[in-house]
Formats: structure tokens, C-alpha cells, sequence
């Protein structure tokens, strides 16, 4: 056992636990040493933006880990770093912190340097759902020299010339209903002596959960009247002790995050997510299968240093048995985290009744770690997961998205992607070590809200002429981290912005997944603007409020959804049968207006409903090979079937729900849907889209039906909220025995409720017939 282990396995006993800036790693004679002082040091002699894996750091980009100190580099609010394996507990107690810290200069405003304690989020007892949304008691020195404790700040001022060199004592006892609290600032290392300032007050003990942190923040930043608040700090020797800390052993983050792994055609590719780590040094990780009881290594390969991932490639597996694996991180740094990672490469599903598909999309933080939608998805096991856009929000982990606008911005950029986008593979993990995922880029993912691609081009600074805002370095790196596990593209030839493709075809277990990037090659809006539309603003449309146009006006020849390039593996995938059972189409969104529909717009050019001759062209090979479509983006559940040249005659379309978005999106026609069955929602039917499109909707979810008004998880959890009453995920099921395939639309779960009390959304399940192809048809 090395010395941090055995001193975290201490701490665990004694509730005791010191951070200090050390010289080294401590040796395990100081740990006997120190008796009740138990350390979980930062290490030194390395300068990286992740802390340690005992912490997280609120945002990452603006903190360091330099020369033994942890640094707060820009001033924002929020900016905090948070023990990630320790928490408030219920109950009487005590809490003690103890920190030297320093505000740089010049610093002024509203803003404070200290400690957070009681963070909590929506479920203080669980110390990732603290880590942002959250409320907390802050305890420290503001810029004037003032001391702050909860909402009291003392009258009296330590000299701002002091301020540089302190150290903070923090002692919190709760006793009965109270929780007694007091503030003591001493100059730099105290040597016994009076304080330079003390403040206390006097809590309720209710208040007395959730997380601790040091932080170095601004306090209100939503003023525009007053000056920008502006502070920026370090601390070293971080001290935390107390009866009211519990310790959570698991809760370690790094150096290994997460795999994710995609198996097609016999071949393996598995993606290793790690932390950022220095770059003084290589980082080699093992890929390891276990024979006989032990293990042998496969591959060593080193981390990249843009994306923080290793991946690994194999491209023969033998795809017939189940094979333990787990990835082993061979360096220096992080070693007291999780330095291996263990999962199944699972057989393929050839024999059986059926191939499962899961479909999940669009992915908020206001949920995370997400325990519930993940459990709930475990206990129905599919075979295969796929996320299908919106993996994050650039508004993830409560700060503002960094563009990379040119190429010296791209290291500042990724720090700021990087934790955005763990929020989902921290929260999925679990499920992803196990089975084969499939993911699609959408424009949040990209930071490009509502993306236009037209083929990679950069944008001009006006959303609706398209094209990505970031530098395509950037955009690689993020497409590399969520699909370098993929299957290589059948032409990598990237775009001539040098932004590379991803589109592919995945197939495992008799089903034939064609995965498009219907963003990437789509023309924008301007392209088809020369005379105005109704009432519309002609300069920024996107999407049409007024029914006083012809559809048939945007519908301009050459415009592209697919590009050329999809179009053509489009046509080949659909003459491939070889080994095939099923076939299927994954994309970021419906070919159809199917949300806003009718009441906010008329019509959304940011929906794949247009353009339609492109979306008409692409349809009808996908309708030739037999397959069914599935889609993320519109956070509403839906299923229709597409309408080419007549109603019906296209392919089924199924939307799964959002994971986790907060925004509610509706489908309200004016008029009730032709050739309804009686007993079917009101909302279902033959229609006319606004650009024009045959649809024949067969069930949908809106906000306003009521299973939503109805639906209660448990009182108080944030299941209740009535965004999550609509989330969810989606499963497709394709039947062997008599062709069929059954879309399927789940609520999230309580992580306590069985399997046999889940429910569906009402409308669902649907199954629909898919016309096999026989051998003497299949090319």
C-alpha cells in the first residue's frame, strides 16, 4: 500500500485529513510520524491545471497546481476547488479548516478569498451533485481587508498590504439546533499571538451539509452598474479536520476518467480518457486482457497531449466471448487516484431473440452524476448505447464556454471543454466500460448553437451564413474525444478546412448502423435567402413565424443535408448486406419539422425538414435499404413515419427524449391530424409540416400531457422537477424471429425502484414490421 493510500485509509478512521505543499510525495515514515495528522498532499515539482485526485476545480482552466501551490489564475464566480472524497455529515460535530493563502494584487470589488463550506447541490449527500448549481457559507478576507462568514461581514479591516500573506482558521461546532462559527486571520505563519481579525456568527445546523473547498471568487457578478469585481489568489497547506466529515473512498478523480470502446467488424477500437497531466513527461497506459487468472498486456500506447486520451486498436478481436480488460496508467503523476480501469468487451449478440439499441441525447448538468437515469438504463441492459448530440451544454459547469477562435487559443479552449464534457462520461462510465457506444457530435457539443456546417467552412460572425466559430484544431479534438473510438470513416479525407469526418458504419450483432453527420455538410440559411418571407427578418432567419410563404422558396437547387460525400456511403451502406439482419440510420436530428411545431414557428431551418430536396434525395436511399432512423436534439419523445412523394412511403422515425435538458419543446398542431385513430392522442396523425414535409406522427410526448402532471419519483428529489418528468432515454429492440423492431420511450427511475415497476410514456411501446430482405436480393 503506497503512503497516500495508507493515509486516506487513516483519515477514513480518524475524519483528519491535511493538504500541504510538500517538496515530494511524504514518505510513509512522516505518515507514522505525524500521529493524528494525516496528509493527502499535492504534489510538487509539476505545474498542470489538474489539481490532484482528491479535488475538484471549479473551472479547471483557471486553476494550477504550481511550485506546491494551488493558484487561482482569473478572476470569476464560482471559482472554487472542492475535496471530492470528504463531506458535511448529518449530526452534531465539528469541522475545522486551516489554510495560508494570498490575494494578488490588484484585486477589488465584491468578491472574497477562503473557504466554502456546506456546498450542496440538489443532493448534499452526494458529493458530485455539489460540485456546481450549488448554494453554500463562504469564510474568508474580501479585497477592502473585510472578514467574511456566512452573510456577516465585520466592520473592522486588515490592511490591505497584509493581505498577500495569510492564514485562515476556520472552526465550525455544531451542538443541538446551532451551529457556532468562527473566523480567525493571522499574518503569513502564525507563531501563537492574537489574530489580525476575528468574526463569528451562529448558524442553523440544517445548513451544515454537503462539500468543503477553498475558493478565490467573485461574489456578484450580475451588477452592471458597479466596477467588475475582480480577485485572483493562492493557498498552500490546506488543513481539514472534524467529527462531522465523512469519507467517501471512491469519490477520487483521475488519472484515469473513463473507456468507451466501439466493436464493428471484428475490430476493436477503445478510447481512455485521463486527466491533464504535466507536459514535461510521457504518460504510457497498458491495455490489458485477463488469461487464466492474470493478466497480459496487449498495447502500450501514450497519452495525447491535446485531447488527454489514449486509444487503442485491435483489428482482429475475437468477438465470440466475453474479455476482461482494464487499461493501467503506467506514469508518475496521480498515483493515489485510479491509476486502472476495468470492464468487458462483451461477445456479440448474433445469437438470441433480439439486438437492443439505447438511444440517450442532450445532456445538462442540473443532474449530475445522473445516478438515477444510469441505474435505470443498467437495469435494462442494452446491447449497444448510443448518444446521439448534446452531450453538453456550453453552459456546463456554470461558466461561460472559451472559443478558439485561432490556434494559440486551442490549449485554453480544451481546459475549458474538457470538464464540460467529463459531466457526461463521468456520469455514463459505469455503463461504458461494459458495451460497445456510438456518439454523435451536435452543435452544443461544438459550441456552435443551432451549426450550420456547409462543409467545415469558419464562420463570419453571423450565425445563420454557417460554418463553425471555433478553430478546426479545436473542433478535432472535440470530435476525436467523443468519437475517436469509432470506426474509421470509408473516406478520411478531411475537409478542406482541415476539419476531419466521422461518419461511418458500425456493425455488431446483425445490425447495420449507418452514423451520419447531418450538421457538418448542411447549407445555412442565408444561402437561401434572396427576397424577403412574410414577416421575417431577412438578415438573421432561422426559423419562419409567419405561414405567409411558399415553402418551395428555400427548397434551392443545390442545397445540401448529407453533402455528396454521406450521400454516396449512404447509397453503398444500403446496397451492403452482408451479414446483415437489420439496418438502422443514426443522426442528430429528425428530417422533419417534428417540435416548435405550429406554435412558436412555422417552420425551423435549423430542423433536417429542410432542405428539402436534399432531405427528400437522402430519405429515399435510406427507405431502399429497409431501415429505421433514429434521432436526439428535439428533448421531446416522438415517432413518426416519413412521407417522400406520399404519406407512409418513407422510413419510421423515432426521437428518443432528452437525458437531462431543461428547456421543454412541444409538437401542437392547430388542426388534428388526418387519418387518426380514434383512440389515439390528438396530436398524432397525417401532416403537413412547415416546409412542406409529409409526416405521419404515432406518438408523442409533450409538456403538457399528463403523465408529466402526475409523475412523482419521490418528494424532494430532483426527479420531481418537471424537465426530468420528460426525460428519459429511448431503446429500440429488433426481433429476429418475426422482423420487427419496437420503439420504446422510458421515464428516469428512482436508482431504488425494480425493474418490473417501470413504466413507459404513454404512447408507447409502437412496433412496426420491417420487410426482410431475402438472400437473392441482398447485393
Amino acid at each position: 500500500m503506497s503512503c497516500i493510500q495508507k493515509s486516506m485509509t487513516l483519515c477514513k478512521k480518524t475524519n483528519r485529513i491535511v493538504v500541504r505543499s510538500l517538496l515530494g510525495l511524504c514518505m510513509l515514515t512522516q505518515v507514522a510520524a505525524l500521529a493524528d495528522d494525516k496528509l493527502l498532499p499535492v504534489e510538487s515539482g509539476v505545474d498542470r491545471s489538474w489539481i490532484g485526485p482528491g479535488y475538484w476545480a471549479n473551472p479547471m482552466v483557471d486553476w494550477q497546481l504550481k511550485e506546491g501551490r494551488l493558484v487561482c489564475t482569473r478572476s470569476g464566480a464560482n471559482h472554487d476547488v472542492q475535496l471530492t472524497s470528504y463531506q458535511l455529515a448529518a449530526g452534531d460535530g465539528t469541522l475545522s479548516m486551516k489554510v495560508r493563502a494570498g490575494i494578488d494584487t490588484p484585486s477589488k470589488g465584491d468578491a472574497f478569498l477562503g473557504f466554502k463550506f456546506s456546498i450542496s447541490g440538489h443532493n448534499p449527500e452526494d458529493n458530485r451533485a455539489n460540485w456546481f448549481h450549488n448554494k453554500s457559507l463562504q469564510a474568508g478576507v474580501m479585497p477592502d481587508g473585510r472578514l467574511l462568514l456566512g452573510k456577516k461581514r465585520s466592520e473592522t479591516k486588515i490592511d490591505k498590504s497584509a493581505l498577500t500573506d495569510l492564514t485562515l482558521v476556520l472552526d465550525v461546532d455544531c451542538v443541538g439546533n446551532k451551529a457556532h462559527c468562527k473566523l480567525n486571520v493571522f499574518a503569513g505563519v502564525p507563531h501563537g499571538g492574537k489574530p489580525l481579525a476575528s468574526l463569528n456568527t451562529t448558524l442553523s445546523k440544517e445548513m451544515l451539509l454537503g462539500n468543503v473547498a477553498i475558493a478565490c471568487e467573485v461574489l456578484n457578478s450580475k451588477g452592471t452598474k458597479k466596477k467588475r469585481s475582480l480577485i485572483t489568489g493562492w493557498f498552500s497547506d490546506w488543513q481539514v479536520s472534524g467529527s462531522k466529515l465523512k469519507y467517501q473512498q471512491e469519490q477520487v478523480i483521475g488519472p484515469i476518467l473513463w473507456t468507451q470502446y466501439s466493436l464493428s467488424h471484428g475490430k476493436l477500437k477503445l478510447l481512455t480518457h485521463l486527466v491533464p497531466l504535466s507536459e514535461q513527461t510521457e504518460h504510457p497506459v497498458d491495455f490489458e486482457i485477463k488469461k487464466s487468472d492474470a493478466w497480459e498486456t496487449l498495447q502500450t500506447v501514450n497519452m495525447d497531449q491535446l485531447t488527454r486520451t489514449v486509444l487503442f486498436e485491435f483489428d482482429q478481436w475475437d468477438a465470440t466471448k466475453d474479455t476482461e480488460y482494464r487499461v493501467v496508467y503506467k506514469g508518475s503523476e496521480g498515483r493515489s487516484g485510479c491509476v486502472s480501469w476495468s470492464g468487458v468487451i462483451r461477445k456479440e449478440p448474433l445469437n438470441g431473440n433480439e439486438v437492443s439499441l439505447a438511444v440517450l441525447s442532450c445532456l445538462k448538468d442540473t443532474a449530475f452524476p445522473n445516478s438515477d437515469l444510469v441505474e435505470t438504463v443498467q437495469q435494462h441492459d442494452p446491447d449497444i448505447l448510443s448518444f446521439l448530440g448534446d452531450q453538453l451544454y456550453e453552459s456546463n459547469g456554470g461558466y461561460h464556454p472559451i472559443i478558439a477562435r485561432k490556434e494559440s487559443d486551442l490549449e485554453r479552449a480544451t481546459l475549458n471543454y474538457l470538464p464540460k464534457f467529463w459531466i457526461w462520461g463521468l456520469s455514463f462510465r459505469d455503463l461504458l466500460k461494459d458495451r460497445p457506444s456510438i456518439l454523435i457530435t451536435d452543435d452544443h457539443d461544438v459550441y456552435s448553437n443551432d451549426l450550420w456546417g456547409r462543409g467545415g467552412i469558419p464562420n463570419n460572425g453571423v450565425r445563420n451564413t454557417g460554418g463553425y466559430v471555433s478553430h478546426p484544431l479545436w473542433v478535432n479534438m472535440v470530435e476525436h474525444t467523443q468519437m475517436g473510438h469509432m470506426p474509421k470513416p470509408p473516406d478520411r479525407t478531411p475537409l478542406s478546412s482541415g476539419i476531419n469526418v466521422h461518419y461511418c458504419h458500425v456493425l455488431y450483432g446483425g445490425l447495420s448502423l449507418a452514423v451520419l453527420e447531418d450538421r457538418k455538410f448542411k447549407s445555412a440559411p442565408s444561402q437561401a435567402l434572396d427576397k424577403p418571407i412574410g414577416h421575417s427578418d431577412m438578415r438573421n432567419l432561422e426559423s419562419i413565424k409567419s405561414s405567409d410563404f411558399d415553402p418551395k422558396d428555400l427548397d434551392k437547387p443545390g442545397l445540401q443535408l448529407l453533402g455528396e460525400q454521406q450521400e454516396h456511403f449512404l447509397e453503398q451502406w444500403s446496397d451492403d448486406w452482408d451479414g446483415i439482419e437489420f439496418k438502422a440510420v443514426l443522426s442528430g436530428s429528425p428530417f422533419a419539422n417534428v417540435t416548435h411545431g405550429y406554435g412558436d414557428f412555422v417552420a425551423d431551418l435549423d430542423a433536417n425538414g429542410w432542405p428539402q430536396t436534399a432531405r427528400n434525395r437522402a430519405l429515399r436511399i435510406i427507405q431502399n435499404a429497409n431501415a429505421v432512423m433514429a434521432h436526439g436534439d428535439l428533448h421531446i419523445a416522438s415517432l413518426h413515419q416519413h412521407g417522400i412523394d406520399e404519406f407512409c412511403d418513407g422510413p419510421w422515425s423515432y426521437c428518443g427524449p432528452s437525458s437531462c435538458a431543461t428547456s421543454l419543446r412541444v409538437w401542437t398542431p392547430p388542426q388534428l391530424g388526418q387519418n387518426r385513430n380514434p383512440d389515439a392522442s390528438e396530436h398524432t396523425g397525417d401532416f403537413i409540416d412547415g416546409m412542406g414535409n409529409k409526416i405521419s406522427i404515432e406518438a408523442v410526448l409533450n409538456p403538457d400531457d399528463p403523465f408529466g402532471q402526475n409523475y412523482r419519483a419521490n418528494d424532494g428529489s430532483i426527479l420531481d422537477q418537471k424537465y426530468l418528468r420528460y426525460s428519459g432515454f429511448g431503446i429500440l429492440r429488433f426481433a429476429r424471429q418475426n422482423h420487427t423492431v419496437t420503439f420504446e420511450s422510458w421515464p428516469i427511475y428512482d436508482a431504488e425502484t425494480p425493474l418490473q415497476k417501470h413504466q413507459q410514456h404513454p404512447g408507447w411501446p409502437k412496433t412496426v414490421t420491417i420487410p426482410a430482405v431475402s438472400k437473392g436480393d441482398k447485393k
